[in-house]
């Protein structure tokens, strides 16, 4: 891996320990959603958002996005 290539899942998934986790994505992070989300046609965010518009009225307070990341959605 290199900083000049963009990171892939394949990155993602060959990691073995919390170290490695630390250093990919702290090496990830400024790329993270153009490298992955745009190059890979991540849509489940937006998929989550029609969901909550489509039930806005049944929400009655907050909702909390509990996932990890960059916070997409």
């Amino acid at each position: 891996m290199s900083k000049n290539t963009p990171f892939t899942v394949d990155d993602a998934y060959a990691l073995n320990t919390p170290a490695d986790s630390t250093r990919l994505y702290g090496e990830w992070a400024e790329t993270y959603d153009e490298d992955f989300v745009a190059r890979s046609g991540y849509v489940v965010y937006r998929r989550v958002v029609d969901a909550l518009l489509q039930h806005r009225e049944q929400i009655n307070g907050p909702v909390l996005d509990i996932g990890c990341g960059t916070g997409i959605v």
